[in-house]
């Protein structure tokens, strides 16, 4: 899981499906289920917000939005 420094976005890696969940934390709510591969991890945000780092343990490498 990964919090947006805003607080406002939980990103929560599935790792064993092919997407994550953006929960939207004031309301509780998923709010998107974006595209990721399979054994998506770990998820950690930058410290300005503007990007997310998210491992994959299937392809050994790191994903940047």
């Amino acid at each position: 899981m990964a919090l947006h420094p805003d607080g406002r976005w939980l990103v929560v890696c599935n790792r064993y499906s092919n997407f994550a969940s953006i929960i939207d934390t004031t309301s509780l709510v998923v709010v998107s289920r974006p595209f990721m591969d399979f054994y998506a991890t770990e998820a950690v945000f930058a410290p300005d917000g503007g990007r997310l780092f998210v491992t994959n343990r299937w392809r050994d490498a790191v994903v940047v939005l």
